[in-house]
């Protein structure tokens, strides 16, 4: 009896951190963090630590001990298959909260983080998890906030909470693209991977628009070119809007998109850790099992 080969174990570790827009990573109406870990069966796993309404101050103050312990204490784990290695990806995507308006009369004021402070838990949250990765070869990757459509989040205050239509929207997509920006600049400082999908997902939407198939990102750069200006909600609505289930968050044609952004991203920032770039855990059952396919193949012909 053949010996059966080595595992490829443990298998590599995609940590997946952020608010509502993480949490429902796994939504089963095809979330990106889920088509994710089919994309990586048998070759890593992703892990999910997404927390609903939070912002990156209660991610800093709340998570980051936990979530992002120093891998140089790991080295015990390190040492021993048995126990789990440091992340080789840490996915970071706070904002979409963070960015809510303050002031009277808006429903998520409380969630408010003024820019400049978003920013500054942006860079420490990501030097904190740039820190409990695997040494030399772990990274990081920020993605931002997603575009706002203004409209659909007025519809939907009115549908689910009996807000009147003509109350300020919580959120809008200027203030959004600042955060985005923000977020950015916070990676580049960190010196970690920036995924803007503020930018990427109206993009994505003018590709749908014009017909050429739609999310299709071959091309669309990952980095954030532009802080575009304040812009009023637009009249007629845009293809990009189609892309979110409630102006905010994904419906199932978005986490299609966000994962087609986030595995190109993967592959730009870490290509070590792209889908063909990592071995099965374990061998196929026929090299298992001895069964040779050309072999079969003859037996089948003669049969």
């Amino acid at each position: 009896m053949m010996p059966a080969p080595l595992l490829n174990l443990p298998r590599p570790r995609f940590l997946l951190v952020g608010d509502s827009i993480t949490q429902q990573a796994f939504s089963p109406v095809g979330g990106w963090g889920a088509r994710l870990a089919d994309a990586y069966a048998r070759r890593a796993d992703v892990v999910l630590r997404g927390y609903s309404g939070y912002t990156s101050e209660q991610a800093l103050s709340t998570l980051a001990g936990a979530l992002f312990p120093p891998a140089a204490s790991s080295a015990a784990a390190v040492a021993s298959p048995s126990t789990h290695l440091p992340p080789s990806l840490i996915t970071l995507w706070f904002g979409a909260n963070d960015a809510a308006l303050p002031g009277p009369d808006r429903g998520s004021a409380a969630q408010h983080v003024p820019l400049a402070r978003y920013e500054a838990n942006m860079e420490a949250l990501a030097r904190r998890a740039a820190g409990a990765v695997t040494p030399g070869s772990g990274r990081v990757l920020v993605i931002t906030p997603p575009p706002v459509h203004e409209p659909s989040r007025a519809l939907h205050a009115a549908a689910n909470y009996g807000a009147p239509l003509d109350k300020l929207v919580d959120r809008t997509l200027a203030a959004s693209g600042q955060y985005a920006a923000a977020a950015c600049r916070a990676a580049a400082a960190a010196g970690v991977g920036c995924l803007d999908m503020w930018t990427l997902l109206q993009e994505a939407g003018r590709g749908r628009e014009a017909g050429d198939g739609g999310g299709d990102l071959e091309g669309v750069p990952v980095h954030h070119r532009r802080q575009r200006g304040a812009a009023a909600p637009e009249a007629a609505t845009p293809a990009w809007a189609s892309l979110l289930s409630d102006g905010l968050h994904f419906s199932p044609a978005g986490q299609e998109v966000a994962f087609n952004a986030i595995s190109a991203a993967i592959a730009q920032h870490a290509a070590h850790l792209a889908v063909d770039a990592l071995p099965l855990d374990a061998p196929e059952w026929g090299e298992v099992a001895g069964y040779v396919p050309s072999a079969a193949k003859e037996e089948e012909k003669m049969a």
